[in-house]
């Protein structure tokens, strides 16, 4: 036999998390005694009576077990009764939810009972991770448990691909379902649709989706992987993050290692690092080698990537003790232009210096000696901080100081100005004074940068930033940036001051920064604290994580709003992104809801830029012909308070006409 409800176009809210606590414990039914983790023969047949009475429907939930309750477009009974060996009910188009029963009538126990949707949903539309929403759902409930089918859409560099899935739910607090897809493609990663296979898995109420796949090559900015194993990470607790391991090309040189993939919670491609072992090395015209050996750092994303090298070995007859510089990377051909540490008896002289590796050849288009005017420490990531000059001597402070007047490199930032040079045997000291250029925003460097033997021992340098900085649609306002490193350690760069993102995000705080090999700026990531304003609703005391790229812009965290409809207060968690100044926010609060009689004092809140603000499938009693009756609806509020329109979705079906007509003039909005 079959019942059919009326379809139904809704976006349903879920975390996914506790309804499958209940869930899990399954509507199974058997002829043995069941054990402790199933259902009883007789909760099956308490169901499959309710559904031949009324079977489930959008706007109808029925009980499936204690704390559980399901919906459906579609619901299909096979077997000739509930004992039947064969007897299932399918669900499709399903919705399953945490719920209970409730007297129609309050106060009345003995009235009929109606099932009530209390606690978190999970259907079509349903969000379980930022990244991924369940595109459609069916489950069939039967002998053997709670089998559940469908698919999930999974949104990556701002393309969504749909992974279909089957599981069985197992247990109480962990369930999994295995996913799989021949055309599974992520943008900036995958140079064609490849095929993954992988699960969606909550242990103790976490979500986490793990996608493998094997792919002939990956691109990842100007990183080609070959051979590549990829592998998808997604949780509330690591982020979304990407492995892809396999053979890596350096120029002409082939090395083993892994890029480390890093996206934002909705799925946009932030940065991409990786630490590798490569030797390169090339013949001269001459006849003799160029061959260095070394590790090569690489950091970018999936336009832009910095790539440096720390190595040692040998060009020509010159024993190289240490090369520092950075690498820029071709089809087959890999050019190197930074500081080469050339061992002279016990002493070491300091050249700088440029190599070209191209296919099995290799030259040196310069290489000379650091000459007067020019000082330089490197950093163990290959990255050099140097300035290069005029020397003049000049009175400062009563004193006779040397100054070096030129360019200025401090990793890929790139200033013009002087320093005051102090030299105490092997140590250097620059005390610098210097306008950044091509850094996309005006700022004076003042600092100290100390080099002893060649190294940068210390690099403190601080920077009062005039006027603004953008990154995509994410504006800093009276920042300050700071450079640190210490004992050669990479260079710590932040910015510290306000975060504007149009007239919705206005923060303060602390962001770690990223630039380019241009030296233009790539990330921002930091910790967070202000206000957002989403159209009329105002999250004040937000606090949260900040990652800002070209092309977005992405806040997680969690905040609070307080006016006339919630007397308490509502606290929210969530997201909001913008790219293109096209901002978007998706967030969850649980509440007291005051809305003229109507008191929910936990209510189910979700903020959303196509919505609004609105309160799922909230339940109330109503009193009509002197009943209270109990009723279902979603509620979409107004920030200046009271409603802009309800839609009833549950409840008692004889009284919801009489409803319709009686609510408005009591709420003051549509109810439909």
């Amino acid at each position: 036999m079959q019942y059919s409800s009326t379809p139904r176009t809704r976006s349903v809210r879920a975390t996914a998390i506790s309804f499958v606590v209940a869930l899990v414990a399954g509507v199974t039914v058997a002829c043995a005694p069941p054990t402790p983790t199933e259902p009883s023969a007789r909760q099956f047949c308490e169901f499959w009576d309710k559904v031949e009475q009324a079977p489930p429907a959008a706007d109808n939930a029925v009980l499936v077990k204690d704390e559980v309750v399901a919906l459906a477009d579609d619901t299909t009974v096979s077997g000739a009764g509930c004992t039947d060996p064969g007897a299932t009910v399918e669900l499709d188009g399903a919705v399953l939810a945490e719920g209970e029963e409730v007297p129609s009538e309050q106060g009345d126990p003995s009235s009929d009972p109606i099932a009530a949707v209390t606690g978190d949903e999970i259907g079509s539309g349903a969000p379980v991770l930022e990244n991924l929403r369940v595109g459609a759902l069916s489950a069939s409930i039967g002998a053997n448990g709670i089998t559940v089918r469908g698919n999930v859409a999974v949104r990556l560099s701002g393309t969504t691909s749909t992974i279909g899935f089957t599981g069985t739910f197992a247990n109480l607090d962990n369930w999994s379902v295995s996913l799989s897809s021949s055309a599974f493609t992520i943008p900036g990663v995958t140079s064609s649709p490849a095929t993954f296979s992988g699960t969606l898995t909550v242990r103790n109420g976490v979500p986490t989706l793990s996608l493998n796949a094997a792919a002939t090559s990956a691109k990842i900015g100007d990183v080609r992987v070959t051979g590549a194993a990829i592998s998808l990470v997604a949780s509330p607790l690591t982020g979304v993050k990407a492995a892809v391991q396999g053979s890596i090309k350096v120029g002409p040189s082939t090395a083993s290692g892994v890029v480390n993939v890093e996206f934002d919670k909705t799925g946009a491609l932030v940065s991409a690092k990786a630490d590798i072992s490569a030797r390169l090395v090339g013949t001269q015209a001459g006849g003799k080698k160029i061959d260095l050996t070394g590790n090569v750092k690489i950091e970018g994303n999936a336009t832009e990537t910095v790539v440096s090298f720390s190595g040692s070995g040998i060009v020509g007859d010159l024993v190289v003790n240490a090369a520092n510089g950075s690498l820029t990377l071709a089809t087959n051909k890999a050019t190197f232009v930074g500081v080469l540490d050339v061992q002279q008896g016990p002493n070491f002289l300091r050249f700088n210096g440029s190599i070209v590796w191209d296919g099995i050849t290799a030259f040196t288009p310069f290489l000379q000696l650091e000459g007067g005017g020019e000082f330089s420490g490197t950093l163990n990531n290959g990255q050099n901080v140097s300035v290069a000059g005029t020397l003049d001597t000049t009175i400062v402070g009563g004193q006779i100081r040397t100054v070096v007047t030129g360019s200025f490199k401090v990793g890929t930032l790139k200033a013009n100005g002087s320093a005051i040079v102090e030299t105490n045997g092997a140590t250097t000291t620059l005390f610098v004074d210097a306008d950044l250029t091509g850094a996309g925003f005006a700022a004076r460097l003042e600092g100290a940068v100390i080099i002893t033997d060649g190294i940068a021992e210390t690099v403190a340098l601080d920077a009062t930033v005039d006027g603004t900085v953008n990154l995509g649609d994410a504006t800093l306002t009276g920042a300050s940036l700071s450079i640190d490193s210490s004992y050669g350690s990479p260079l710590d760069v932040s910015f510290t001051g306000g975060l504007k993102v149009g007239t919705q995000v206005d923060l303060n705080g602390s962001i770690d920064a990223s630039f380019g090999p241009n030296g233009t700026l790539l990330s921002l990531n930091g910790q967070l604290n202000g206000s957002l304003q989403l159209n009329t609703w105002g999250l004040l005391g937000f606090s949260g994580s900040v990652i800002a790229s070209p092309d977005r812009v992405t806040l997680s965290g969690s905040g609070g709003i307080t006016m006339i409809n919630f007397p308490l207060g509502i606290n929210f968690t969530g997201t909001f992104s913008s790219s293109l100044n096209s901002p978007s926010w998706s967030l969850t609060g649980t509440g007291n809801v005051r809305l003229a009689s109507i008191n929910v004092a936990s209510a189910r809140l979700n903020l959303s830029q196509t919505e609004g603000m609105r309160a799922t499938r909230m339940g109330f009693y109503f009193t009509l012909l002197f009943i209270p009756f109990y009723f279902e609806g979603d509620f979409f509020l107004q920030g200046s308070g009271g409603c802009e329109r309800v839609n009833i979705t549950g409840g008692s079906f004889l009284m919801r006409p009489l409803l319709r007509g009686v609510l408005p003039g009591v709420i003051g909005c549509p109810v439909n």
